[in-house]
């Protein structure tokens, strides 16, 4: 049983990282709707529920990137985030990708210290425990709560490094969230041709996932290439 619930939150990263939001959450409830309803043990149980609130906050919060600001949905992922901590153990990866998360959720939402204090948290971690991929997505948050504070410059040096480090491990869909970001904050400073040059460059990673999913046809050997640990 907990396989096709992890099945389904991987054709569900599958459609995010593509770009189709609205079907990568409609496998995203049938994922957490199997959950409540199949018989499991209780650590298998807690260990679903983390990844797939994880999952559900992440959503939320790459739409608020290219929509305008829904607090609802913001509020939805914080408590998404909050929900997945309490199913995750304190110290391990999970534990500080979730927080990660989460900062990003409050800084959205305006707590700004609070966001601060867990972004280096995380930092600390990733640093300490030689994970590359969760350091370069924590730079990644970093970058994105200097966006939300309008600290520019701290913004974009963040992402510059965020960037560097995802390039260096082959890390397509941290390049693509990053590359996202960095468009966002050049519009914000009417740098509109490194705006639209972020841009083109991360929709040429997203149609790189588009051709995958057609070509594979939802394998899960096509997801293993592709994927970044959640």
């Amino acid at each position: 049983f907990n396989e096709r619930t992890e099945h389904l939150l991987n054709v569900g990263i599958l459609h995010q990282r593509a770009q189709d939001y609205s079907s990568a959450r409609h496998y995203y409830q049938r994922a957490q709707n199997r959950l409540e309803s199949d018989s499991l043990s209780t650590a298998a149980r807690a260990e679903l529920r983390s990844r797939s609130y994880l999952v559900q906050a992440d959503l939320l919060l790459e739409k608020t990137l290219n929509t305008s600001f829904d607090r609802n949905e913001l509020a939805q992922a914080r408590g998404f985030a909050n929900r997945a901590r309490s199913h995750s153990t304190p110290g391990t990866e999970r534990f500080a990708r979730i927080s990660s998360v989460l900062s990003e959720s409050l800084g959205y939402l305006g707590a700004f210290e609070k966001a601060s204090r867990l972004n280096a948290e995380v930092r600390r971690y990733a640093q300490a425990n030689s994970t590359p991929r969760l350091h370069a997505l924590s730079l990644l948050k970093l970058g994105v709560l200097n966006i939300q504070t309008r600290n520019w410059e701290r913004a974009d040096s963040s992402l510059t490094t965020a960037l560097a480090l995802a390039e260096d491990l082959g890390a397509l869909d941290s390049q693509r969230r990053i590359l996202r970001a960095r468009g966002r904050l050049y519009e914000l400073q009417e740098r509109w041709a490194d705006a639209e040059d972020a841009y083109r460059n991360a929709i040429s990673i997203v149609e790189e996932y588009r051709e995958s999913l057609t070509a594979s046809q939802w394998s899960m050997t096509a997801f293993a290439q592709w994927r970044d640990v959640h």
